[in-house]
């Protein structure tokens, strides 16, 4: 699996930052398949961020579990393409 480089280009580690496990694995998966590699399945993802410190948890009355130590880059819009002069033709 490449989850190094995309730790690196997705993700920021602190202690106390979190994410959603749904989050992160849509993300891996996306990433993995658009740099032709397998992203497995979410199982094996789980198990690979576990033993890699990032300790799954829930907040108390919610569903969805999280991670502990890392949260997803928040990548800003892409610009809108500038009006040409002249208008719409």
């Amino acid at each position: 699996m490449a989850l190094p480089s995309w730790l690196s280009a997705e993700c920021e580690l602190a202690y106390a930052y979190w994410e959603t496990a749904g989050a992160l694995w849509d993300s891996w998966r996306q990433y993995a398949k658009a740099n032709g590699a397998e992203p497995g399945s979410p199982a094996e993802f789980a198990q690979i961020m576990e033993r890699r410190g990032f300790e799954a948890d829930r907040f108390t009355g919610e569903r969805h579990r999280i991670r502990w130590g890392l949260r997803l880059r928040r990548h800003p819009p892409a610009p809108e393409a500038p009006i040409q002069a002249g208008g719409v033709g």
